[in-house]
């Protein structure tokens, strides 16, 4: 740690910030010991984005890289190879001279359960924004809990997006996409793969929160006058039912959201065999 204390506080570009900022690095490199978090520090005054931020989102995004690289080391040294994989990676994207800008919006959130935005990521890729409502900002270490989740959770959903990216609303590559993304989170937040019952829901969830998916999943009239489901929803529910449910599908002959909501639901009752749910497509580990 002191040899890369002594690196960080040598780097011409630490030595050009002012005061407060140069406080906020050091800040959080005593807040988490460890070579690992003050390397990715140093590796930060590298990027594109950290110099031109205002001093409490320089403070923010000192705590987020810190957070993240310190959890990194502590889930490599408890045998969490999966976990440590996908924060470092996460952190190599992010801090890449090359890579996406990194900035702080006030977005809304709510203290009681209501509409929450935590961030999102460009569609080119080059913009990974998260809220700073979430992040406060000052020299402390991360405690509050949704900040915990936006320094492990949400940056590596949004990295993930940046790995896997979404090439068309409103269809199955979005739906993936943001199951994969979530999953991918939800490993760097937690450590553990989720279980059928929370991927299940997250999959109500995306389809209740995205319209453009929803709206698809509505069954229309075919030609011939007969009632079919729309195809993107038909994927989608070959998806859950390989996955979710197995032994005890849901009918293809469901009407849209809310029927498909209203089956699933009734098979979490009746079949309690569900397990973890298999890995998603694609990159999981933001590589």
């Amino acid at each position: 740690t002191a040899t890369a204390l002594t690196q960080l506080i040598g780097n011409g570009r630490f030595q050009a910030l002012s005061a407060d900022s140069r406080t906020a690095l050091l800040s959080q490199a005593k807040n988490y010991p460890k070579a690992e978090v003050v390397g990715n520090l140093r590796r930060m005054l590298g990027t594109r984005w950290f110099a031109g931020m205002s001093l409490a989102d320089q403070q923010r995004a000192s705590k987020i890289v810190a957070h993240s690289s310190a959890l990194a080391v502590d889930a490599t040294a408890a045998g969490r190879p999966q976990q440590a994989a996908i924060l470092n990676n996460t952190m190599r994207r992010l801090l890449d001279p090359n890579g996406p800008t990194l900035r702080f919006e006030a977005m809304p959130h709510s203290n009681t359960g209501g509409n929450t935005a935590w961030g999102y990521t460009t569609l080119d890729g080059g913009t990974i924004a998260l809220n700073s409502n979430l992040m406060p900002a000052g020299n402390q270490p991360i405690t509050d809990q949704r900040a915990v989740a936006m320094a492990t959770n949400t940056i590596a959903h949004e990295v993930n997006h940046i790995c896997n990216p979404i090439t068309s609303r409103g269809s199955f590559n979005q739906f993936m996409g943001e199951y994969r993304a979530w999953y991918v989170g939800f490993m760097a937040q937690h450590g553990r793969r989720p279980t059928a019952q929370e991927g299940l829901d997250r999959t109500l969830e995306i389809l209740s929160n995205y319209p453009e998916i929803r709206n698809k999943l509505t069954m229309r009239p075919n030609p011939r006058g007969n009632i079919q489901i729309a195809p993107l929803g038909e994927e989608i529910l070959r998806f859950m039912n390989q996955h979710f449910y197995s032994n005890n599908p849901v009918p293809l002959t469901a009407r849209g959201i809310t029927d498909v909501t209203w089956f699933a639901r009734m098979k979490v009752q009746t079949n309690q065999r569900l397990g973890p749910p298999p890995h998603p497509l694609d990159n999981i580990t933001n590589e």
